[in-house]
């Protein structure tokens, strides 16, 4: 019922429901942040301050806990109260500090490295969080969406360079040609922004190969047309409105109720 009253985002109602849930199943803790998130959507920063403090009372905290610290945290800001909000973020830090090298299993270890870079990129230390997702990677080398973590690292601190380098080098197993186009880009952005103007241009091409091909093998004109809108959108970011042009155009013959490319053509 709670989970059917935030979906027609009735907070209230839902927030009343999760804690008849609580109240029925007192394991079930997890409910109780559910309750502080309803009241932080309502602004209730004192009540989602105060669920969350019972969440967290009487309880040998861990590092298991150091997301709902901080979550407790950022709440107490909101309700402008910068000293509650600087301690509990402190303890969360220093919770996840501690546990660094004693999480028992290379998985356990991953993820603590991963939580430290998810709140220090909340604290805007996207160098800190860099390091972190850096450690990651280098623990969990076998999983490739890591590498997705990392670019996106890199992209925060303005390292265009790695950030190509590394989604270059995801984009070696990319899933499917689509996703392989989409990495391509990317990509061309990063080199791009990283002052590599000619590798940029070759990457952009290289997208551009990739979509013509999917789109010459694709199954439907409605698929057809949306490559062609995503390959008229690029050439308009480059300010070229007369390629952009044939591409909506094109667009439209496979698929004449594309709005989207209606309205890229005006801007062109």
């Amino acid at each position: 019922i709670a989970a059917l009253y935030v979906k027609h985002e009735e907070i209230a109602k839902a927030a009343d429901y999760f804690a008849k849930a609580v109240a029925a199943d007192p394991q079930r803790r997890d409910l109780t942040r559910r309750i502080a998130d309803c009241w932080s959507e309502l602004y209730q920063w004192d009540k989602a301050a105060a669920t969350l403090e019972a969440y967290l009372q009487n309880r040998d905290l861990g590092p298991a806990d150091a997301e709902a610290l901080f979550e407790l945290g950022e709440v107490y800001a909101q309700a402008g109260k910068p000293t509650l909000a600087a301690e509990r973020k402190k303890r969360a830090f220093d919770l996840l500090a501690r546990a660094v090298g004693k999480a028992g299993s290379k998985g356990a270890e991953v993820q603590l490295q991963l939580t430290l870079a998810q709140l220090c990129s909340a604290e805007e230390q996207h160098e800190k969080a860099l390091g972190y997702v850096v450690v990651a990677q280098q623990l969990d080398p076998d999983d490739n969406r890591k590498l997705l973590l990392l670019a996106a690292a890199y992209k925060r601190v303005q390292n265009w360079a790695e950030a190509a380098a590394t989604l270059l080098k995801y984009a070696e197993k990319a899933p499917s040609p689509l996703a392989a186009a989409g990495l391509a880009i990317e990509v061309a952005a990063c080199q791009e922004a990283a002052g590599q103007a000619d590798a940029a241009a070759a990457t952009r091409e290289k997208a551009k190969a990739l979509l013509l091909k999917i789109a010459d093998s694709a199954q439907n004109d409605s698929a057809k047309a949306a490559i062609h809108i995503e390959l008229g959108e690029m050439a308009l970011a480059r300010n070229q409105p007369k390629a952009a042009i044939e591409l909506f155009l094109e667009a439209l013959r496979l698929d004449p109720k594309q709005a989207l490319a209606h309205l890229h053509l005006g801007q062109c």
